[in-house]
Parts: structure tokens; sequence; C-alpha cells
């Protein structure tokens, strides 16, 4: 079965293609690079239930078919507007247009027939599920408070943290796969928030800036770190929030970042809008015009300065590069391409380590391969301690 498609919204109904159409190619451009940059109001929902199955053999739910519905692996069910969250297991059969999974469990709501939602690589609802060590913390950051978690601060980790910083259109919950491998590495945490999320700052034009802007949030918390006695710091950037730690870390003061992880990284932003757009069915030539409306900071467009797409690029972001990174990647990714993560690696092998999990799909490499995604991450986790000990 060919994947599902996933555009962002980028196009999101009928009426904006239809008004875009009639307004011409620089009406398609514009509502495509308006649509980059906004964050959705409400989560996609492309999935509806159709019956949830009790049996002492094990309880099942019946969803259409639809994106990421048949999807391998141990994956969530995000329902009712975020509001509900139940964990799904293996595929059982497809047939009728519906894919019948394994129902493990309802972590929050109520699911019934008729209930609509989306499948996510989230697996925890919240830092409890990881820690009994944690709290709610704000962050001091350029926009005003950032709410985030701080996790497990006993040990080694009240020296070294590691700062989570999820993708776009997330929320923090979907960085909590990283804790546990990381605390067992030694670290503490710090997963954040940043402008536009759900009870944090939003942004002056409410736009992301694709990592860019967002890097400033991701200071805020190394700062925040620092004050409550990080020593070292590691930065794992999930998507979107590649591009953030990259930059980060390059304006971050020397010595103190020891090392970052990226996780299907959004870092070739030039390439990432050419695959969207091809996804959207958006002409090639309306794509450029849009982004190079926001690299001029076209109030049409809704940003109120320039977005730097030209410069998130691997190339870039290789030449600024100073510490060892781990990237999880996927070629299989019909999200966001692996080819910028692969590049990033051919320009810099001496810090760059590239691990594959084949044949997962975007931000879900730890559902698909828990053992081999933990297992890298723990062990880079634990050679940046060392080579900081012995720094």
């Amino acid at each position: 079965m060919s994947p599902a498609r996933k555009t962002w919204g980028f196009i999101a109904s009928a009426t904006a293609i239809i008004a875009s159409i009639a307004a011409g190619g620089y009406g398609l451009a514009v509502a495509f690079g308006r649509a980059v940059v906004t964050p959705a109001r409400v989560p996609a929902a492309p999935l509806t239930v159709r019956e949830v199955r009790r049996s002492a053999n094990g309880d099942t739910i019946v969803l259409t078919q639809g994106e990421d519905a048949a999807l391998a692996g141990d994956q969530s069910f995000i329902f009712s507007e975020g509001n509900g969250h139940a964990r799904v297991g293996a595929v059982v059969r497809e047939q009728c247009g519906t894919v019948e999974r394994e129902l493990l469990s309802i972590e929050r709501g109520r699911l019934a027939a008729g209930a609509t939602g989306r499948i996510t690589g989230w697996w925890f609802t919240g830092p409890g599920d990881v820690s009994d060590d944690w709290s709610e913390v704000t962050v001091p950051g350029p926009l005003g408070d950032l709410p985030a978690w701080r996790i497990g601060e006993a040990g080694q980790g009240s020296r070294a943290w590691a700062i989570h910083v999820h993708g776009r259109g997330a929320r923090r919950e979907e960085t909590l796969r990283g804790v546990d491998p990381l605390m067992r590495a030694g670290f503490s945490h710090l997963v954040l928030s940043y402008r536009n999320d759900p009870g944090a700052p939003a942004a002056p034009d409410a736009k992301y800036g694709l990592g860019a802007t967002e890097s400033e949030d991701v200071l805020a918390a190394i700062a925040y770190a620092v004050a409550h006695g990080a020593e070292t710091v590691l930065l794992v950037g999930w998507s979107m929030g590649a591009a953030a730690v990259l930059i980060a870390a390059e304006r971050a003061a020397q010595g103190l970042v020891a090392g970052i992880v990226l996780e299907s990284p959004g870092i070739d932003w030039p390439g990432i809008l050419r695959h969207q757009a091809r996804r959207s069915r958006v002409p090639a030539a309306a794509a450029r015009l849009g982004a190079r409306l926001l690299e001029r900071g076209s109030r049409a467009t809704g940003v109120l300065g320039p977005v730097p797409v030209s410069r998130l690029t691997p190339e870039r972001f290789a030449s600024e590069l100073r510490v060892p990174v781990l990237q999880l990647v996927s070629r299989e990714d019909t999200f966001v391409p692996a080819a910028g993560a692969l590049r990033l690696a051919e320009l810099r092998p001496e810090l760059v380590r590239t691990v594959e999990v084949p044949g997962a799909e975007h931000v879900k490499l730890w559902n698909h391969d828990r053992g081999v995604w933990e297992a890298a991450l723990y062990g880079f986790g634990r050679q940046s301690l060392d080579d900081g000990s012995r720094g």
C-alpha cells in the first residue's frame, strides 16, 4: 500500500484552492507560503473510529483507512481534538476501507464509534509516564514565560542536562520518548514548550520561524539550565526542532553544548518545501515564489519579518557545526526527506553519526524499532558525558 498523503495542511480546503486559483499563481504562492508558517488551530483528525471491539483475547479498534492508519509499530491514537489518547498495536486486518488494530490501552478520554483523530508516535501522555521525579517549571523566554517539564533532578543529572525540543505542529509530549535512555545515560531533562505552543506566548505574528525564531527559546532554555546548575547540555531536536537546536548551539557559549541529537531532522527547508509542494500538488513555480515571499518577509504571507528559508540548509548547518551530532533518520520518511540529514553527514563525517531505522515514518522511528533507537541515544549520551569529563 502506498504511503498516505501528508501535506501539513498547506492547502486546507477546497475553498482555499478555488480562491487561490482564482487569484492566479501569485495567490497560490501566497497561500502556500502562509500555510508553511501558520500553526494549525485544530489538530488534524483524518481517521474515524468505526468500532471498538472488546474480547477476552484482546481489544481492537477499527479505523477508517487513511493517513498512517496501518502504520507498523506501536503508535498512539489522539482523538477528541487532542483530549483523548489511546495506544494501539499491530494491525490485525485491513478490509473494506478499514484498518483493525490491537487496542492496547486508553490513557485518556472515552473512545467510541464516531470519534475522530490521528495516529501519532507520541507514546507518553506526560512526564509522570517516564519518571516520578518531575515538576512543572517556567523558562523565562524573550516573549514571556515558557512552560516546561523538569525531569530527574538527582545524581549526575544535576550537572548534565538534556533539553528536548519538539517539532512543527507537535507538543512537548512528542519528545518524552527520548527521556528514559538519556536518563539512564546520566542526564536530567528539560522538556520545552516554545512560542505558539498551547500555554506559551505567541510570536508577534503568530507564525513559525521554521526553527530560526524558535532557536531563541532554546537559548532561553539553555540559560535556564545553566542558572540551575547545568555544566553541560545535550540538545535534542525533533523535526523542525532540529533546526532550532542547531542554530541555538551555534550561538551558545563555547564548551557548554556537549552534543546534539536530531530526530527526523528538518534541516533542509528549501528541499522540504519542494517535497511538500509536490505532495500538495502545488506547482513548483508557485512553491518557489511562496518561499521567496517568506524570505522577503512579505506581509501577504502573514509574517512580520523575513523567514530565512534559503539559509536553513545542511550546508549552512555543516559550516557552523562544532560538536558531535547523532542523527536518527529513515529513508522511508514520506514527510521530511532524509536527504538533508544524509547530506549533513557527508559534509561533516568527523562530527556526524547517522543511525537509520529502515521502514519508519517521520518522528516514529522509536515506535518502529525501540531497541535500536534507544541504544543509539543511550550510547551517544554516555559518550557525550565521557568526552566532557575527559575534556
